[in-house]
């Protein structure tokens, strides 16, 4: 799983460290996204999430905020404040610090997809039990 390049709704991703790495901390994952691209707006109960950009530029919507940020900036949205994010015209590279566990969302997931189409009714409570809440459905257009 760690190191291992693996796709989530055709997003390329790498589980960079585990969240048994950090004593339960926080796991952190490398993405790279095609232009305008993005999850759908969401909460995480159980830490902050930190996006520090790589390449290209994002767009970040976190509670009732927006911000353009491109190569070498960073924020942190806390926790339980509603957010998403989309890639900019160009696509771009994020390295992400997130809640303990939320790694395994994404590697459940991607390789439950593998095998099938995803309901997203079964993402969501994948989701949810490892601290991602949905508080929408996502756009075709957006979404990994």
């Amino acid at each position: 799983m760690k190191n291992k390049p693996f796709l989530f709704h055709s997003t390329p991703m790498k589980i960079l460290t585990t969240t048994p790495e950090t004593f339960g901390k926080y796991c952190v994952m490398e993405m790279q996204h095609q232009p305008n691209i993005g999850p759908a707006i969401h909460v995480h109960p159980l830490g902050n999430e930190t996006f520090y950009i790589l390449e290209g530029r994002y767009s970040f919507y976190y509670g009732d905020r927006m911000t353009e940020l491109s190569a070498g900036e960073l924020l942190t949205v806390e926790p339980g404040t509603p957010h998403y994010y989309k890639s900019g015209s160009k696509g771009g590279r994020l390295l992400i610090i997130m809640p303990p566990d939320l790694e395994n969302y994404f590697w459940e997931v991607s390789a439950l997809e593998h095998d099938r189409p995803l309901p997203f009714s079964e993402e969501l409570q994948i989701a949810e039990k490892y601290g991602q809440n949905f508080l929408n459905q996502p756009s075709q257009s957006s979404h990994w």
